[in-house]
């Protein structure tokens, strides 16, 4: 027999690890000691950074399991890395637009498969959203504009949200952002999707396919405009 409503079986799904620290401590610090602080705790934490490797603003790092495994933190070691030239802009002080912080997830909900993200040489992150239960791949001289989503999972699953076994139901797959890509404020890029070579993506576009080489996309869903000579 089926459960009725007040009957179904819920479950608190993640249990989480925090990096970076919250920028309440911005007085007590003071900014730019604080950035120093910042970046030596994600160095403790085996988060790879390339040189320089600049933070405008205490971007919100996380690493997160399933409640019913043990958040065992040497398993997320190594898995976050940024190239040379790396910028992360959590603040609206220094953008013209306005930007939240970068929110950086790593997530393992199986135990074969936990998060990755690699970020290459020269990306510009402003009030950037990434959250990877499989494995996200950003090249070089990759620009972002602020607020983008980045996600390599649905999320929930479409039917039995919250209840019981969810975890188990959800669809993951890797997404890669070409070099030279330029995603525009606001955009979402969902799972399973590759952003082409030097590909622009419009402004609060949602891309649920992947984006040919030298290509410009824009709506929702997002479609193609034109093609860059």
């Amino acid at each position: 027999m089926e459960n009725s409503a007040d009957e179904t079986e819920y479950e608190d799904v993640y249990t989480n690890h925090f990096v970076t620290v919250p920028p309440l401590l911005y007085r007590r610090w003071g900014f730019w000691r604080l950035m120093k602080k910042v970046k030596r705790r994600m160095a403790k934490e085996d988060i790879q950074m390339g040189e320089p490797f600049s933070l405008y603003g205490v971007p919100y790092i996380t690493f997160t399991s399933r409640c019913d495994n043990e958040l065992d933190l040497d398993e997320f070691r190594g898995r976050l890395s940024f190239g040379n030239y790396v910028r992360l802009v959590s603040l609206d002080d220094y953008y013209p637009l306005h930007c939240g912080p970068v929110r950086i997830t790593l997530v393992k909900t199986k135990k074969d498969l936990i998060g990755e993200i690699r970020i290459g040489n020269n990306v510009h992150l402003a009030g950037t959203i990434i959250v990877s239960y499989n494995k996200v791949t950003i090249g070089n001289d990759v620009l972002f504009g602020p607020n983008v989503t980045i996600m390599d999972c649905s999320g929930h699953a479409l039917k039995g949200r919250g209840e019981r076994g969810e975890l188990d139901r959800l669809k993951t797959a890797p997404i890669e952002i070409a070099d030279g890509a330029w995603l525009g404020q606001g955009a979402c890029v969902l799972k399973g999707v590759r952003i082409g070579k030097n590909s622009v993506v419009g402004i609060n576009a949602v891309v649920h396919e992947s984006v040919p080489d030298n290509t410009v996309v824009a709506g929702n869903p997002a479609r193609i405009i034109k093609t860059l000579d």
